[in-house]
């Protein structure tokens, strides 16, 4: 998510695609500087990463059933795989805010699925 973040604060006006605190700082650094008309950029990634919390979280839950955690996450990750690559291979026929907002909802499905990730307790096979 860190390329992802240098890629969009580069190449989109500023926006942090995952970075939720520094698109709020820089949000209100804009909003401040130069308006509203200036800061709204950001905005939208806020509504793909809450998306992309959400839809991770329903997925959680449905395939929370699957019998083992590799095939759970597997499934999870390999939504990650196609998205990215639609979106490098569409990059230039994207709505530059269409762009931003796949990437934010990206980052907040990730980011959720991590965090399950992480709250499993890991089970070696004897």
């Amino acid at each position: 998510m860190g390329a992802i973040d240098a890629y969009t604060y580069i190449a989109h006006d500023a926006v942090f695609a995952s970075a939720q605190t520094g698109n709020m700082i820089v949000f209100a650094v804009k909003l401040f500087d130069g308006g509203i008309s200036r800061a709204w950029v950001n905005i939208p990634v806020w509504l793909g990463f809450a998306l992309g919390c959400l839809m991770a979280q329903s997925m959680l839950t449905a395939l929370n059933e699957r019998p083992t955690m590799r095939e759970r996450y597997g499934r999870l990750m390999l939504l990650v795989v196609a998205i990215l690559l639609v979106v490098a291979v569409g990059q230039n026929w994207f709505n530059p805010y269409v762009l931003i907002v796949i990437l934010g909802w990206l980052s907040g499905y990730e980011l959720t699925t991590f965090r399950q990730v992480k709250a499993q307790p890991l089970i070696m096979a004897s």
